[in-house]
């Protein structure tokens, strides 16, 4: 962030955070959606976070992208019958907000579940050869994702799955290999260091739910499965 707003600053840019799966994770001290013009979070059912079905959050603190957003997510109306741009039907079901309000009550217990096991897995896993993820230096993440490289992906990934354990693969395919890109002429090799980590990644299960017994039986079935 601090060389995104330096950027910004510099060239008289405005910045807007994706925040799609950070909430409540902080930067420096400071929560991550807070740096810039706008920040927009995603309540997707599998965030930290999720609601029943569809539904996200912008944040400013700018009263004239406040009104420009509210008007954009609900037809760009200013007032009933009367539009003033092209916007959007966007508005946060009813029921989306009765979840959402139950489950922000246990947020701060889940998140600090999520880190408590992602401090378990970074012990156990580096002790066993593996490579982890760091955080950025005076960051503090909230895990959504507990990613490790391995070198036999597919085939620990196959036997985790035959023990009924919901590990997963965060992302395949990088951006310029996506095929909605290939007009831009990148190809396999250009870019070493995202195709080795899509090749390596495996993500391993964690959610506020998991009890220490299950995290002991993620961490023995993987080390018996996957290779560093």
């Amino acid at each position: 962030m601090d060389r995104c707003l330096a950027f910004a600053k510099a060239h008289g840019l405005k910045v807007i955070e994706d925040c799609a799966q950070a909430h409540f994770a902080r930067y420096k001290g400071r929560y991550i959606g807070t740096f810039g013009e706008a920040s927009s979070f995603s309540f997707y059912p599998g965030k930290n976070l999720g609601a029943y079905g569809d539904a996200g959050f912008v944040a400013t603190s700018t009263p004239a992208m406040d009104v420009h957003v509210r008007r954009l997510i609900d037809h760009g109306r200013s007032e009933k019958y009367l539009h003033d741009i092209i916007g959007y039907n966007h508005r946060m079901d009813a029921m989306q907000a009765v979840v959402l309000s139950v489950k922000l009550r246990h947020i701060d217990a889940w998140t600090a579940r999520r880190k408590e096991i992602a401090r378990t897995y970074d012990e156990r896993l580096k002790r066993a050869g593996f490579q982890v993820l760091e955080p950025t230096a005076g960051a503090e993440a909230v895990y959504h994702l507990y990613p490790v490289q391995v070198s036999n992906r597919d085939a620990a990934l196959g036997e985790l799955k035959k023990r009924g354990i919901g590990a997963a693969i965060h992302y395949p395919v990088p951006l310029h290999l996506q095929p909605a890109f290939a007009y831009l002429g990148y190809k396999r090799g250009d870019m070493p260091v995202a195709e080795s980590f899509a090749d390596r990644e495996l993500s391993l299960p964690i959610c506020g739910e998991l009890s220490d017994e299950d995290v002991n039986t993620v961490v023995e079935a993987f080390v018996e499965a996957a290779h560093a």
